[in-house]
């Protein structure tokens, strides 16, 4: 009777949770206003301009019309459709933001153009070709993402010498490192120098789990140093220009998706009453915000029946719930030494740091870093 007391109490505060974390994008998120343009400039092959927003519906609808104009001096060209877009899709949020889709995507410095057609091949060389010569709606450096993981491989090959037009540069992505880190590091520093004010509530006794190996009461709130510089550095990448306003955007929702898990681990720092189940919940539940807010969704695992399942978007969610709750779980399984976990999880962001730096993705390169960085000013603290 207690654990279904208990279960209903998990599942009360997170759907409280999910609508305060939903409500907060709703309100943090400034009005949209997208010029989309969709045309054919050929039988075989479609393409789709999308412009980052702008301040004004005026401004959006300007821009809609000049372009349109310049489409119509195209002989062989047919504008579809035409408008301001003032809610972007899921599709349309990773086009922008710089995810992987399933399509070439040429990424220019203030929008995005999608190639689609029944012809996958005509589609790919429209935006390799778009990549070698530049924009031809928007001018300025152009570099064509591809679409797919089966495409890793001939990606790295082709964007290794374009990847510095669109992604953060190197020097940039050391300073942010180092700032989350210095973060990290005096955040921990505060946290262990009050430790008398809240060890009754934060120690971690050494004995009473098969993962306690410390000899001494050790405290169990790192994780409050690790958000503290993620609260700094992802906002920090933004407002200095370090990525560009979608990818900035596309990493303050990622990391207010992270609440619920967050919610459900400092709880059970704070009271070491929170169950497995309850805390698989909350994780799960944080990888479905991040699926509704930033179009973070696993829809291809390169499974045979799987991947047409992972197309109804119902499922797709369900199981990017499960991915993120059953990884969050099984990193916390291995907790228990020193550095374990914390180095592991740098060896695993690195590794995802360097892939998104060679296929040209700015939103996961950022978060890998901003992480990294945290983590690093967490482990001097991490150390026996």
């Amino acid at each position: 009777m207690r654990q279904r007391r208990r279960a209903l109490r998990c599942s009360v505060f997170v759907a409280i949770a999910l609508a305060v974390v939903l409500a907060a994008a709703s309100l943090l998120r400034p009005a949209q206003h997208h010029p989309y343009i969709l045309f054919t400039p050929a039988d075989s092959l479609q393409m789709a301009f999308l412009k980052t927003s702008l301040p004004s519906r005026a401004q959006c609808e300007a821009t809609v019309q000049r372009v349109a104009k310049a489409l119509a001096r195209c002989p062989t060209c047919s504008v579809i459709e035409a408008r301001c877009v003032d809610e972007l899709d899921p599709r349309q949020r990773k086009i922008l933001s710089g995810l992987p889709v399933d399509v070439p995507v040429l990424r220019i410095p203030d929008g995005a153009i999608a190639f689609m057609g029944e012809a996958a091949e005509a589609a790919l060389h429209g935006c390799q070709e778009g990549a070698r010569r530049g924009a031809t709606l928007v001018a300025g450096k152009a570099q064509c993402s591809l679409p797919g993981i089966e495409n890793l491989a001939l990606s790295v090959g082709k964007l290794s010498a374009k990847t510095s037009g669109s992604l953060p540069g190197m020097h940039f992505l050391l300073g942010i490192a180092l700032i989350s880190a210095f973060v990290a590091f005096f955040a921990c520093y505060i946290l262990i120098r009050s430790e008398k004010l809240h060890r009754r509530f934060t120690h971690d006794a050494t004995e009473g789990g098969p993962q306690k190996f410390h000899a001494t009461p050790t405290l169990r709130i790192g994780g409050l140093g690790i958000a503290a510089a993620l609260l700094v550095g992802i906002p920090m990448m933004g407002i200095v220009g370090w990525v560009r306003p979608t990818a900035a955007e596309g990493l303050q929702l990622l990391a207010l998706s992270a609440i619920p898990a967050f919610a459900g681990g400092f709880g059970e720092d704070i009271t070491k009453r929170v169950g497995v189940m309850a805390r698989l919940i909350f994780t799960a539940s944080a990888g479905i915000v991040a699926s509704l807010l930033v179009g973070a969704t696993l829809d291809r695992i390169d499974v045979p029946g799987l991947d047409s399942l992972l197309q109804l978007s119902v499922f797709a969610v369900l199981f990017t719930a499960f991915a993120v709750g059953g990884v969050a779980n099984a990193i916390n399984i291995i907790d228990g030494y020193n550095g374990l976990v914390g180095g592991y999880a740098i060896l695993v962001l690195a590794a995802l740091g360097f892939v998104a730096y060679q296929v040209g993705d700015p939103v996961v390169l950022s978060a890998s870093v901003v992480m990294m960085g945290a983590l690093l000013g967490f482990l001097v603290w991490n150390y026996p």
